[in-house]
């Protein structure tokens, strides 16, 4: 006969394992039921695409009877709406740079994200192309406001949905810090991008409008080195006669306070020569024709070496992170 003691363990024990298999089999159930309503294969393909949480991909595809078309599109309505009121106000400081050229057309966009890590994703350089590519095909030869950007598509997909994509997908604040569309009367463009990330994508890019009575080859060889150049010397202005007036009044403002005391007993004349002399190494560090050209051997001026390869720079801009 069992001890009395044995037996109450023997009865702790049965009641113990009872419990176990019943929440066993009740947690069994409940997993099943989780995920009979949704389809694994698909609820990944959903999460690949969209790059939106297993959580939200499983909600879109319940509330879209697993049809993973109508799944994107309540994510887009749902949860990039509910991600963007998240993020929204949060400072966008890093991000981008984008350039396209095609013959007498050019973009040139800079696009903003949180983080540099987010900047790099794939994800972001993807929506960084698509921004270009709807700058360039834009009917707009000037700077385009990110409002009317909006509404362009390319390839069926306008930027305001590639963008929606893109903030659910890597869940920061994106946007579009300025968008430039230029066309040129003669010549062409020619752009480089500096730090790439992707074929049209880098931390720092620059277009020039170059023409002449040369091949096409060599107007996108010299072109591409002016680019080049451009993106290392940042230069201001095109040449001393862009400089606005108010620029070149400041500046010798500055330089008659810096040298008041050399000139302080000099003819007016002299002065005057000493102002003009100084002026120029300015327009040497702001201007890109007076600049040494820093790819070119020897480091010529940009203005002499562009005539001797019988080229003719018309415009050029620049855009870079923090620039």
């Amino acid at each position: 006969m069992l001890s009395y003691t044995t037996q109450v363990f023997r009865n702790a024990a049965k009641r113990s394992a009872s419990h176990h298999f019943s929440n066993k089999a009740l947690l069994g159930n409940y997993s099943l039921r989780h995920f009979s309503a949704v389809s694994m294969s698909v609820l990944k393909d959903l999460r690949s695409k969209s790059g939106a949480p297993m959580v939200e991909c499983k909600k879109a595809l319940e509330s879209s009877d697993n049809d993973i078309d109508a799944a994107v599109e309540w994510l887009r309505k749902h949860g990039a709406a509910k991600t963007s009121s998240k993020v929204a106000g949060r400072e966008a400081q890093e991000g981008l740079v984008g350039v396209l050229t095609a013959g007498k057309s050019a973009a040139i966009v800079q696009v903003a994200s949180e983080t540099d890590f987010a900047g790099r994703s794939k994800a972001f350089s993807d929506l960084v192309e698509h921004i270009t590519s709807a700058t360039l095909q834009s009917s707009l030869a000037s700077e385009i406001d990110s409002k009317d950007l909006m509404s362009i598509a390319v390839d069926g997909k306008t930027v305001e949905e590639a963008m929606e994509d893109a903030i659910l997908s890597i869940r920061e604040n994106l946007k579009v810090k300025s968008a430039l569309s230029c066309v040129a009367d003669d010549g062409l463009w020619v752009g480089y991008v500096h730090g790439r990330v992707s074929d049209a994508a880098g931390s720092a890019a620059a277009i020039v409008n170059v023409s002449g009575d040369v091949s096409e080859q060599v107007l996108q060889e010299v072109g591409k080195k002016l680019a080049m150049h451009v993106v290392a010397a940042r230069p201001l202005f095109m040449n001393p006669e862009s400089v606005p007036d108010d620029v070149v009044a400041k500046e010798t403002e500055i330089l008659r306070e810096q040298i008041a005391e050399t000139i302080k007993n000099k003819p007016p004349d002299i002065v005057e020569k000493i102002i003009a002399g100084k002026l120029r190494k300015y327009y040497e560090t702001v201007c890109l024709t007076e600049q040494a050209h820093m790819i070119l051997e020897g480091n010529p001026k940009v203005k002499k070496s562009l005539k001797e390869q019988g080229v003719k720079l018309i415009r050029f801009e620049f855009k870079g992170l923090h620039h």
